[in-house]
């Protein structure tokens, strides 16, 4: 049986403060269901306010909502998540493992080579972050995560 991917859409901002030019920050976010233009607008707004909330005197050059793909993890810093739910660790550990060797073979078929990015390559690279080291996996159990209902897997 196939998991169950979901989409996953990269929210970007670039903007000036009177301290900072070309501020700049992104994140990707997985969703339940794929959005409608009506729920894009609203997600970019709630993370331009956020971006507000923390400086004030942002003065946007761009935002955006892309949509990246459907998948059954997403990249965050040093860790992915999803909202997957697992039975165990095992079940957890054997998903991502999945993952990474299917992004590492995309990277590979892409013309990357093993573990660094080929500038001359045409297609996007895959940066999983760590994640190819599988020592360092260690499945949240935290509140936050629970609470939230993700699964992080962090590395």
């Amino acid at each position: 049986m196939e998991e169950k991917k979901y989409p996953i859409y990269r929210f970007s901002a670039v903007w000036d403060q009177k301290d900072y030019k070309n501020n700049s920050t992104s994140s990707c976010r997985m969703f339940e269901n794929k959005l409608s233009g009506e729920e894009i607008k609203e997600k970019l707004e709630e993370f331009k306010q956020n971006i507000i909330t923390k400086h004030p005197d942002a003065l946007f050059k761009s935002y955006e909502c892309k949509y990246i793909e459907d998948e059954t993890w997403v990249l965050q810093w040093f860790n992915h998540f999803t909202l997957n739910k697992f039975n165990n660790d095992s079940d957890t550990i054997r998903s991502f493992e999945q993952f990474v060797d299917r992004k590492i073979e995309l990277n590979w078929q892409n013309g990357h080579f093993k573990d660094d990015m080929n500038p001359n390559s045409k297609e996007p690279y895959y940066c999983l972050m760590g994640a190819e080291d599988r020592y360092r996996w260690e499945v949240c159990h935290c509140e936050h995560c629970q609470n939230g209902g993700w699964t992080i897997i962090n590395h």
